[in-house]
């Protein structure tokens, strides 16, 4: 019983040293700027079907909702 709650405390450590502080906040800061840039072209970000927490370009899509860009407008 020792041994497994020694190994478990082991395993907390290397997950608690994985998650830095400095990591959640440029993914908060990249998935705000993310957002506003895609607000600006008339999009919603919207998840992907695999989300990583690692990177907010890798788990949401930009989905353009608005009207298409004067380059296809007559």
């Amino acid at each position: 019983m020792k041994a497994a709650l020694t190994a478990l405390a082991g395993v907390g450590m290397l997950v608690s040293a994985c998650a830095t502080p400095g990591a959640t906040d440029r993914y908060a800061t990249d998935l705000e700027k993310m957002t506003a840039e895609c607000r600006d072209r008339g999009g919603i970000l919207t998840p992907r079907a695999a989300a990583t927490d690692v990177r907010p370009q890798t788990d949401y899509a930009c989905q353009v909702t608005g009207e298409p860009s004067s380059r296809f407008r007559d």
